[in-house]
């Protein structure tokens, strides 16, 4: 039983002080609650346990609240053909986060379902808090409205970083060239806007984990005069040095438009590098492992095409716009003396792309004797188990032995490009509207498949399991041979977890009819669609 209560409100104040100078001040809050209420009777299973069970109980709640103020003030001036205006302005936004969770058993029977009819024997609660601080301005700048200058800084300082780096500066400026208002070319009637712009700047990011800039302490219990004694001991290495990770971008651009803007193109160029946040590994005699600095780094480069169009007269239009992105990611450099981060499944390597899936590649299944005497296998494969391919040994090649060398990239989250299609018709008073999405070359991690294709049978499986599962009548089977006590866990870390969440999708599919004007002026109405 889940219960959701959720709050969003905003509220805006805007003063012109002057004609050329105006104040706005925003204040948004969000409050998020949620609570979980789990009860498993004994008449139920349970995990490879046949009913009846012990009845189990759990709790899990938290609330989140989170809100934002913002203050700023404008002032802008015309002088001939010069327009200049100034803001500056700064924001404050703080988040509350509160979090319990509880398991009980050895209920006396299955009427009574809340947790104190029970035996409490595990839980916690916890409470973090982040702050956010920033102080921004900004200057827009242009001649004739065909010469464009655009530029800002903001500081921003965040709770979540070391106390000598606190805050972190962003500048960025943009440039704007107006062709089309170039006397040159008022000739060209067919063009009605192109624009060149460019533009480089800073932005940073500070979404790591709360107070990781300190040594956080977990539950360490130990033994005093033969007793068990609680304690706490250090978790994390402590980084009072750590600071934002800082992404410098530069954009080239150009709009066209064509037949009164009525077909319109805008093309981007861009290129970023982002200098990261890692957890290093750090020598274990300091008491740790790892230890997140501020080092590493990653480039990405894409483009980004956009078209639309009206196509129509006053009774029927067809209004189209597409887009089209493509992004290439490569890491450049990691910690001091690191070539590659694995982390179960998830390999970032120098030269490669952030998290690409490193996996074992199944290539059949033993079918014979003669399979495993054939192919290398694990000490505990069997006639029916997973065949594994044989990629590399100590020396980079293939040993005959399945190891964890024999793991290889064969994905990433990351699509090959992402493209929407919108379309809007209207004919007189019809009008139809819809959405394409299109994600291409993205793979997927489906951890749920460990449970979907389990060869234990505790619980309920995928359907292409149950279809396609090896046994002396189906040789051909894709799936290992069922086991109550399975031998080979390595199809979890497997290509078998992969799939392919490329997708089309339709969206926001919307028909409507707008009354006549004749019929609304008798029923004094403005608009009814």
């Amino acid at each position: 039983d889940e219960k959701t209560f959720n709050i969003l409100s905003n509220l805006n104040l805007n003063i012109t002080i002057l004609d050329n100078l105006k104040f706005k001040s925003h204040f948004g809050v969000q409050y998020n609650k949620i609570e979980n209420d789990y009860f498993r009777p004994s008449y139920l299973a349970g995990y490879n346990s046949k009913a009846p069970s012990k009845a189990v109980g759990k709790y899990f709640g938290y609330t989140t609240l989170n809100w934002i103020t913002e203050n700023t003030l404008t002032y802008s001036l015309e002088l001939n053909d010069h327009y200049i205006e100034f803001l500056a302005g700064i924001s404050a936004q703080r988040e509350d986060y509160d979090r319990a969770n509880m398991v009980a058993s050895d209920f006396p029977n299955d009427n009574i379902t809340t947790l104190n009819a029970g035996i409490v024997n595990s839980g916690y609660t916890d409470k973090s808090t982040w702050t956010l601080f920033s102080y921004f301005a900004r200057v827009n700048y242009s001649y004739k409205n065909k010469y464009l200058l655009a530029a800002s800084i903001r500081r921003d300082g965040s709770s979540r970083f070391g106390k000598n780096n606190k805050y972190g500066t962003f500048p960025s400026v943009s440039i704007g060239w107006r062709i089309i208002e170039e006397e040159w070319m008022k000739k060209l009637d067919i063009l009605s806007d192109l624009k060149l712009r460019a533009s480089v700047g800073g932005t940073g990011n500070f979404q790591i984990s709360n107070y990781s800039s300190y040594s956080l302490l977990n539950p360490a219990n130990y033994l005093y005069s033969n007793v068990v004694v609680n304690g706490l001991a250090p978790s994390t290495a402590p980084n009072p040095n750590i600071s934002w990770e800082k992404t410098t971008q530069w954009n080239v651009g150009l709009d066209v438009g064509l037949f009164n803007n009525r077909l319109t193109f805008a093309v981007d160029y861009y290129k970023s590098t982002t200098d990261g946040l890692l957890n290093v590994p750090v020598p274990a005699a300091s008491g740790f492992t790892t230890s997140l600095q501020n080092i590493g780094k990653v480039n990405n480069k894409g483009v980004e095409l956009s078209i639309k169009a009206d196509i129509g007269n006053d009774d029927f239009m067809w209004s189209p716009s597409l887009n089209f992105s493509k992004n290439k990611s490569k890491v450049i450099r990691l910690g001091p003396g690191q070539t590659q981060i694995l982390q179960d499944n998830s390999l970032t390597k120098v030269g490669g792309e952030v998290g690409s899936y490193y996996v074992y590649n199944v290539i059949g299944i033993y079918k014979s004797e003669e399979d495993l005497n054939k192919y290398p296998h694990l000490s505990t494969s069997k006639v029916g188990s997973y065949i594994y391919e044989d990629i590399s040994g100590p020396d980079g090649k293939p040993d005959g032995k399945i190891t964890d060398a024999d793991r290889k990239v064969m994905g990433n989250y990351m699509p090959d490009f992402t493209m929407g299609f919108y379309n809007s018709f209207s004919f007189k008073n019809f009008d139809l509207s819809f959405m394409i999405q299109w994600v291409q070359g993205v793979d997927i991690f489906n951890k749920s498949n460990a449970f979907l294709l389990n060869e234990e049978g505790w619980g309920t499986g995928a359907k292409k399991l149950y279809n396609n599962w090896f046994s002396e009548n189906n040789l051909t089977a894709k799936y290992a041979r069922p086991l109550v006590s399975p031998t080979d866990k390595l199809y979890e870390s497997s290509n078998y977890m992969l799939e392919d969440g490329s997708y089309l999708r339709f969206n926001n599919i919307t028909l409507g009819y707008r009354l006549p004007k004749k019929i609304l002026n008798k029923m004094n109405v403005g608009d009814l669609r």
